[in-house]
């Protein structure tokens, strides 16, 4: 993905562009990412469905949070919401 568009996905999951941009924005980072976070959180606690559980908190997390988020490594601010949780 290259960075103009992972900043378009960021500002649509900001809201900044509407209601249905921010639903299908969340849906777009969920399948994009869900994978490689639920392998961090496996990294550490090593079960499955715990890792599950940190994968599904750390997309809430970012949710609430992404008003937050400056423009940079997108990807490399989840994983480290998904490390935060899966250490604690």
């Amino acid at each position: 993905m290259t960075l103009k568009n992972e900043a378009l996905l960021v500002d649509r999951a900001k809201g900044l562009y509407g209601r249905q941009a921010f639903e299908s924005a969340w849906d777009e980072i969920v399948n994009r990412y869900e994978e490689r976070m639920r392998m961090v959180a496996y990294g550490i606690v090593r079960r499955q469905c715990v890792a599950k559980e940190i994968t599904q908190h750390a997309f809430m997390s970012a949710m609430e949070s992404i008003d937050s988020f400056q423009f940079g490594n997108f990807s490399g601010w989840l994983r480290l919401i998904t490390r935060n949780l899966a250490v604690n």
